[in-house]
């Protein structure tokens, strides 16, 4: 089933899953950082905050394990995505058996929308000319922005959208954002245009956001230390 041809039920929430890269504990206020989160702060307060969680200390296995629920060495990620070496738990990619949250939500309803770092696939395959098995809409989501590889420039970004891969120049960013020319403002961009593509062709689906971010960078802004966002969510 696609998108569209099922409705969720009428109570269903939407869902949103931000990942963090090389983030820990002493990142987040609400467990006892000074850098102050106060929107993450005020969403642990009303939910469950979690003192044992099991680390793969690297991105893809962390983001294998977050998008199926199954341990990484059982879906094929036992490392970063950059490697294969021919045994089952280390292809460099999701094994095929294994669902993505991403296509069991979208079979009941829900549009699903990737933004911003991926890493789950081969790098050999994160060209224009895939294969695309790997990428984020052969994995459930209908959208996707962002890039595709373990890293990009932070100023001049290899970036692609859905299954087409494109290159800008800084410029453009620039343009489009006066304030700043850094990547996390231009992956940021692909939100908006999520949501009206949303309310475009369907205004009663549900909505599931998987937002990657590639990084987690300190600010001093006005003296106060923060972690950086320059989407509305103010963390």
């Amino acid at each position: 089933m696609v998108a569209g041809t099922t409705k969720p039920p009428g109570a269903a929430p939407n869902v949103v899953i931000v990942v963090f890269d090389d983030t820990g504990f002493a990142h987040f206020g609400c467990y006892g950082s000074t850098i102050e989160t106060p929107t993450i702060d005020r969403l642990a307060a009303g939910g469950l905050r979690y003192a044992g969680f099991h680390t793969t200390a690297l991105c893809s296995p962390s983001r294998a394990c977050l998008l199926t629920g199954r341990n990484h060495h059982a879906v094929g990620m036992r490392g970063v995505s950059n490697f294969d070496t021919g045994f089952p738990n280390m292809r460099g990619a999701i094994n095929p058996r294994a669902a993505t949250v991403a296509e069991l939500l979208r079979e009941h309803g829900y549009a699903t929308y990737s933004t911003g770092k991926w890493h789950l696939a081969p790098m050999h395959e994160c060209s224009a000319a895939g294969p695309h098995d790997n990428w984020p809409l052969q994995k459930g989501f209908d959208r996707f922005y962002g890039f595709l590889q373990g890293e990009t420039d932070q100023f001049y970004p290899i970036g692609s959208q859905d299954t087409n891969r494109r290159r800008s120049a800084p410029l453009i960013y620039c343009w489009l954002l006066p304030a700043s020319s850094h990547l996390q403002p231009m992956i940021n961009l692909g939100l908006p245009d999520f949501r009206e593509g949303l309310r475009d062709t369907n205004p009663l689906e549900c909505c599931r956001l998987h937002w990657g971010r590639g990084s987690v960078v300190r600010l001093q802004r006005r003296g106060v230390t923060c972690l950086s966002s320059s989407v509305r969510l103010a963390f």
